[in-house]
């Protein structure tokens, strides 16, 4: 079934565990809307009324009856200047996925709604604290696998690649209130550049764009790392290498050909890059049935891959 987002109300309030769940020792519970702190009060052993915005209180979560859940410390921010852009509260409680699961109940007992899927980024796109590529760079952040990784989203999410968009924009606006000059007052014999000199600009936009473009490649290998993919004959050795770079008995080996029939994948880092490793049958005319699939697969495999690594077997030669 295809996900519906809902419409967007403006300032509602809602509410999510923040971190992972598990057994920790500290769990965070966000809220974020216009009743933000209303919540907060009848959650909170005090009253946040006169409390000044980003300071940390301690003191006890209770529910309805009045009993206490836990004790925590609540960290209070007034809105514009928080991550949504709205009032928000973060509850600093123990961790664990009961006793954090039962902090989040009693909060939106009190009044707040569960926060959708990334409803906190996308509320501080829509009240304006990020744009769209910065929204996206959240997500590459949190999921970076490696040191490249991380220093590209993070150089997107302080507005890296908002800044080159903009700049892009603001050229070609130019240009645009240029022509469109011309062609609305062509009786005033507006003179703001010669038509070479637009093209001359056009062509530098255009080039610069496709740079932009052509990075996509590395960036996608930065965030999803290289297919790597390991070609060859039967009993080449292909199994042995991946239990070998893995330092693992992930692939079975023997000295009977055609053992490998399917595609094995595991993950390795090298030098910083992540890598998808991936074993395959080896390839020669087969009569089995399920061998001719194995090879299939992995022609289908390598024709897919970023990289291909040929074993060959020396003492057979080419």
């Amino acid at each position: 079934m295809d996900f519906v987002h809902q419409p967007y109300q403006p300032g509602e309030t809602v509410a999510a565990i923040t971190t992972p769940l598990g057994e920790g020792g500290v769990a965070i519970i966000r809220i974020s809307g216009k009743e933000a702190f209303a919540v907060g009060n009848r959650v909170f052993s005090r009253s946040l009324d006169a409390l000044p915005t980003h300071t940390v209180h301690y003191g006890s979560i209770k529910n309805a009856t009045g009993s206490k859940v836990d004790d925590v410390l609540l960290v209070l921010m007034r809105g514009p200047r928080s991550y949504t852009g709205e009032d928000t509260i973060e509850i600093n409680c123990h961790g664990g996925a009961l006793i954090t699961r039962r902090v989040l109940e009693t909060v939106l007992a009190a009044g707040a709604r569960a926060a959708r899927p990334g409803e906190f980024t996308f509320k501080a796109f829509m009240n304006g604290k990020i744009d769209l590529a910065q929204a996206e760079a959240v997500q590459e952040l949190i999921a970076a696998k490696n040191e490249y990784a991380l220093d590209a989203a993070e150089s997107q999410l302080q507005g890296g690649l908002s800044t080159r968009i903009l700049s892009f924009q603001k050229q070609l606006t130019h240009v645009a209130a240029i022509l469109e000059a011309w062609v609305d007052f062509p009786e005033e014999g507006l003179e703001f550049a010669t038509m070479d000199e637009i093209c001359l600009d056009l062509d530098t936009i255009r080039e610069k764009m496709e740079e932009l473009i052509s990075s996509f490649h590395d960036g996608r290998i930065l965030h999803e790392g290289l297919t790597l993919c390991l070609v060859g004959l039967p009993n080449v050795g292909k199994s042995s290498l991946m239990n070998t770079l893995l330092d693992k008995e992930r692939a079975i080996v023997s000295h009977i050909p055609g053992t490998t029939r399917d595609i094995v994948e595991d993950h390795l880092r090298l030098n910083g890059l992540n890598f998808k490793l991936m074993d395959t049958a080896g390839i020669r005319h087969a009569e089995d049935i399920v061998e001719q699939e194995g090879i299939r697969r992995s022609r289908q495999a390598f024709a897919q891959a970023d990289l291909v690594l040929l074993l060959l077997d020396a003492s057979r030669g080419f």
